[in-house]
């Protein structure tokens, strides 16, 4: 659990609205300053600190600075936020728009105009949202 798990499970409901999505699998990584063998462990005291060396989406480190993610000005999508932890919450937030949240993904639970979103490690939500305009809305994890 120390060095990451990963995967997401969407299970939609049949009446959710066609649109484009995207799943963010958000992660925070502890390894050992050497590797033994060739194997990088965790790093047991940063872990109990819970100081992690890396908060990570899908497993890469900043990979959404050079390969953002797409949508259209004013096209309604949809990202499923998913964190696998081990330690940290998740304050989910875009920067630059708000956003609709449904907790654990249930459409019944929504709650409209938010701009920052508290999942726990195990935990995930749904977002719906709109970029007003052309440009970059960068979505950070405050737990960084």
């Amino acid at each position: 659990i120390g060095n990451g798990m990963y995967g997401a499970i969407v299970v939609q409901p049949n009446d959710l609205p066609k649109g484009r999505e995207y799943v963010l699998v958000n992660s925070e990584f502890y390894p050992s300053a050497k590797p033994i063998d060739g194997i990088t462990y965790g790093d047991f005291d940063a872990m109990q600190a819970a100081t992690p060396k890396y908060v990570v989406w899908n497993g890469v480190f900043d990979q959404y600075k050079a390969a953002p993610l797409v949508a259209r000005p004013n096209e309604k999508f949809r990202i499923w936020v998913v964190n696998v932890g081990p330690t940290l919450t998740s304050a989910w937030h875009v920067i630059g728009t708000m956003f609709d949240s449904y907790a654990d993904g249930n459409p019944s639970s929504i709650v409209y105009g938010d701009q920052t979103y508290n999942i726990p490690p195990g935990g995930a939500a749904m977002f719906e949202l709109q970029v007003p305009e052309a440009g970059l809305y960068p979505f950070v994890t405050h737990a960084m």
